[in-house]
């Protein structure tokens, strides 16, 4: 099965392209205030619409309720839903029948145990206050520990780059990769040669 390439961090139509344009199975649109790569929701749905329907489109959001997503929806209706914040169990199960993907911040510290989230996959990411786009990795020997125990798909995060993501691949063997700062010129901006470099080398290893 060939991996699969999430592109986080879109701000613009010309990086969302590129990404499509150069093999990327997804793009992440980061709807959280806090993030330096903060996009509304219209602008998403509007870079978004441009893209190939096939490539699917992750809306990133940190602790957001319910109700805060129905006014997303009303918006842009994208296709799964990224959780980075301390989101319960239970709120992840009211969201049925969206896609949803849970990050973990590893170590992870959280009163939830994480095999009780009902998600389609988990993304693993260094845990930060910042919610991700650290550029920081975390000890993969913590993925592979995971992995034992989830049965569930993961997405290797956290500090990924085109000079660490074959190792990355080799130790962790995940169902797919996500890089956001790894592949950046400045924050919100990609850098073109390092997203090519990226994409051709997980390309490459599989």
């Amino acid at each position: 099965m060939s991996l699969f390439i999430k592109i986080c961090g879109m701000t613009n139509v010309e990086d969302a392209l590129l990404a499509t344009e150069l093999g990327a199975d997804a793009v992440g649109f980061i709807l959280y205030s806090k993030s330096p790569r903060y996009i509304q929701a219209a602008e998403a749905a509007k870079i978004a619409k441009c893209l190939p329907e096939h490539v699917l489109k992750f809306c990133v959001t940190v602790g957001a309720s319910l109700e805060e997503m129905a006014e997303i929806e009303k918006v842009w209706c994208p296709d799964v839903w990224q959780l980075h914040g301390q989101e319960s169990p239970e709120l992840v199960a009211a969201m049925a029948p969206r896609r949803c993907v849970k990050a973990l911040g590893l170590p992870w510290s959280a009163v939830y145990e994480p095999a009780s989230y009902a998600v389609d996959m988990f993304l693993l990411d260094k845990a930060s206050a910042a919610y991700g786009g650290t550029g920081e990795i975390f000890d993969w020997n913590l993925a592979l520990d995971l992995k034992k125990v989830l049965n569930r798909s993961i997405i290797l995060s956290g500090g990924l780059r085109p000079n660490n993501v074959v190792e990355a691949l080799r130790k962790v063997q995940p169902y797919g990769v996500d890089v956001c700062s790894g592949v950046e010129a400045s924050a919100g901006k990609k850098d073109v040669g390092k997203l090519k470099e990226f994409i051709n080398l997980c390309r490459n290893l599989t």
